[in-house]
């Protein structure tokens, strides 16, 4: 870690304007960075300060392009446009920090799609008496293939 590498992560992450565009930085960047100042701030010398401030930059120009990517979010539920977050090369404390708030979110949004939109599957998929009426039971899915009910049975049970 040191004053220019955080430099260029800084620029790097403004330079990706696309909430879904994340710079790699490493899983705990900002917990090994406060307790490197924390503890050793003496053998950064007069960088020391520069570093930290840096590190507290580097999160909040993150922290703003995760918080576009979620009005982002907002707008495609409004919309009814399909929504798939993109979230790779997030540092651990982003995911630990987004984590509740996405699992709640998420859920909601698709109780709000089930509710607007009767009969849309596509997050959980069809429910279980959907896939039984889709074929009468001992039909094949291709030609030479067992009947379903066949399929799932061991090999050894199957009737010859």
């Amino acid at each position: 870690m040191n004053k220019e590498r955080l430099k260029e992560a800084i620029e790097e992450e403004r330079r990706h304007t696309e909430p879904a565009q994340w710079t790699k930085v490493p899983d705990f960047i900002y917990e090994v960075g406060r307790l490197l100042l924390d503890h050793a701030r003496s053998d950064f010398g007069v960088d020391a300060d520069v570093m930290e401030e840096r590190l507290g930059e580097l999160q909040k120009v993150r922290w703003d392009k995760l918080q576009t990517g979620l009005g982002q979010l907002e707008d495609a539920v409004q919309d009814g446009a399909p929504i798939y977050p993109e979230l790779a090369n997030l540092s651990a404390t982003e995911c630990n920090t987004l984590r509740p708030f996405l699992v709640e979110t998420l859920g909601r949004i698709a109780r709000y799609i089930e509710h607007q939109q009767p009969g849309r599957h596509e997050f959980y998929g069809p429910p279980t008496d959907e896939l039984a009426d889709e074929g009468e039971a001992g039909e094949g899915g291709e030609p030479g293939e067992p009947p379903r009910d066949e399929r799932a049975a061991p090999r050894a049970l199957r009737r010859e």
